[in-house]
């Protein structure tokens, strides 16, 4: 049977190459196949090669040559950032062998917010509030230049391309609300306004916010516009209970063999503080190993030691370790957790759906790990910064958060006595 699914697959190389123009793109294809009937059994190529053509098919009818696919031209050609997903096997083939430009996850992610935001002007053209939105969109992306140039980009960026997104997309709503009662003008917009929109659309209250401060500043309103801020000092639920808390950590430190990834993730979320963003983009070069065998990480500016059990589930993890991408080698791969896509790491969104299925949020782990640190003695802001790699503002917020509770639990202790 594999020996006709074998046949088959190539028959459809040949079938394909034949229909594709550009020479490039047909040397690709046929590369592609050979590398694909390498990695995986002749059963999937089969089931999967018609899909992946369309790839090769769409490139070969827009492009004369690889030079000309830039990052924007690649996303209207594959479908957007969720195309590009689907076709992950053979755009990572054509990365790998150097047939494209290797565009990086960044810059693609930002192409694609970029072309949204153009979406949503577009689509509100001839309306009276459309120059507004235009206007905020320059000014927020004069923000994030503004940003740049003193040195917050990538990573550190201070003003993402989807928060841009988010936030226009925001200001759009906001301004069809008041199309739709009547106003013909942005100077028209009242409290009043703003206060029927919070109302009907409170999850956007963070992203409103900036276009208010534009409009105030910019757009020469008749009556100014705020948002109030309401201070929630201890947050519903923020912490895990202590029964939850013991019955994750028991699991967590005696996983199976398939469950490693999972569990180191969770631990380093749960003991050390960490983000799930930071958790997935932990290096494989942040990993060394002390004189006792412990292995020892720089979460923040200190290395420091991992627990005994926590590096010996590390150990069996790196042991087992492998690239979840077809082609994708291991060793290549310079994250500790790497992902579905060549070269690149675990998504969030992934830790998010394991989470989720452990019944816990994210949030609750990161403040259940820093209380558990406040109870062992790290009481000073600068400590958990070194230690944890969090920031000073978020360090002095979780402190101030918590410090309440144990003052509230030592009074019961005393009354208790």
């Amino acid at each position: 049977m594999s020996c006709y699914q074998r046949d088959t697959v190539q028959k459809r190389l040949s079938e394909g190459a034949a229909l594709l123009q550009r020479d490039w793109a047909r040397k690709a294809w046929i590369g592609f196949g050979a590398a694909l009937l390498g990695e995986v059994n002749p059963d999937k190529a089969m089931a999967r090669i018609n899909r992946y053509y369309l790839l090769f098919a769409r490139l070969d009818a827009a492009f004369a040559k690889p030079a000309e696919i830039t990052p924007s031209a690649l996303l209207a050609t594959a479908g957007g950032t969720d195309g590009l997903r689907r076709f992950a096997v053979p755009y990572g083939y054509l990365v790998k062998c150097g047939t494209i430009p290797a565009p990086t996850r960044a810059l693609l992610a930002d192409t694609a917010e970029t072309v949204r935001q153009g979406s949503m002007i577009e689509n509100v053209e001839g309306k009276w509030f459309a120059p507004v939105l235009s206007r905020y969109r320059d000014h927020l992306m004069a923000i994030r230049a503004r940003y740049d140039s003193r040195g917050w980009k990538g990573e550190k960026s201070r003003m993402k391309a989807h928060t841009i997104t988010s936030n226009l997309r925001a200001a759009r709503k906001f301004c069809e609300t008041l199309e739709a009662a009547g106003v013909v003008m942005i100077q028209q917009a009242t409290p009043d306004h703003l206060n029927m929109f919070l109302t009907e659309s409170p999850g956007l209250a963070a992203s409103i916010r900036s276009f208010v401060r534009f409009l105030n500043r910019k757009e020469k309103l008749f009556q100014a516009l705020a948002v109030k801020t309401i201070r929630r000092d201890l947050p519903e639920g923020i912490f895990l209970p202590r029964t939850k808390y013991l019955a994750l950590l028991k699991d967590w430190l005696s996983p199976a063999d398939d469950a490693l990834r999972e569990s180191l993730i969770g631990l380093f979320l749960l003991l050390y503080a960490q983000t799930v963003k930071s958790a997935v983009r932990i290096l494989l070069e942040d990993l060394s190993q002390g004189r006792d065998g412990r292995y020892r990480i720089a979460f923040g500016r200190t290395e420091i030691a991992l627990d005994a059990r926590v590096s010996d589930i590390l150990g069996r993890y790196l042991e087992r370790r492998r690239a979840l991408a077809v082609m994708d080698n291991s060793d290549d791969n310079p994250y500790l957790f790497p992902g579905r896509q060549l070269g690149e790491h675990l998504t969030a969104a992934a830790v998010a759906y394991w989470l989720a299925k452990a019944d816990v949020r994210a949030e609750q782990l990161f403040a259940t790990a820093l209380y558990t640190a406040y109870l062992n003695g790290l009481r000073i802001p600068k400590v958990l910064v070194k230690a944890f790699g969090i920031t000073s503002a978020t360090a002095v917020k979780y402190l101030n958060m918590i410090d309440p509770r144990l003052t509230m639990e030592i009074e019961q202790k005393a009354l208790a006595a």
